[in-house]
């Protein structure tokens, strides 16, 4: 497989997303990256955000401020996550998706919760319907979501 086949041209990509579209565990996807910027056939962004070279005006257009921020988030530190009752988890994933979010790491960003909190409640939506997942890995409100968030 020839990981340059699979790399968008429209947009920026990490390793993690572009691993999650292969059987290529993290670590390799990685090494193959780097190994495309070594040949110039990859750019780096910011740290840890590619696109393929050429495209660099094209992709940096989707590096909203927000995930240039989130590019440089390094954890909670000594930040507490937000608790939240049950139930109010999926109701702020389905508010922060309405306003763009539509990664795990942007939802948790916009949420302030962990990326396992996040993970579950995003599958229990999508359990429920309210939410698709892509074979790129973005998530989407389901259409009747956005329905129900225009008539909210």
């Amino acid at each position: 497989m020839e990981v340059l086949d699979i790399l968008p041209r429209d947009r920026p990509f990490t390793s993690l997303r572009i691993a999650e579209l292969t059987p290529l565990h993290l670590s390799q996807m990685t090494g193959r990256i780097n190994h495309l910027i070594k040949e110039g056939y990859v750019v780096r962004l910011e740290n840890g955000v590619f696109c393929v070279k050429g495209c660099e005006e094209e992709a940096s257009k989707h590096l909203a401020p927000r995930v240039a921020k989130m590019v440089q988030f390094k954890g909670f530190g000594t930040h507490k996550p937000v608790i939240r009752k049950p139930g109010e988890t999926q109701e702020a994933i389905l508010d922060a998706m309405r306003d763009g979010a539509n990664t795990i790491r942007e939802i948790g960003w916009e949420l302030e919760a962990e990326y396992n909190t996040v993970k579950c409640a995003l599958d229990r939506l999508i359990a429920r319907g309210l939410v698709t997942r892509d074979t790129e890995g973005y998530y989407r409100l389901a259409p009747q979501s956005a329905v129900v968030a225009a008539n909210g």
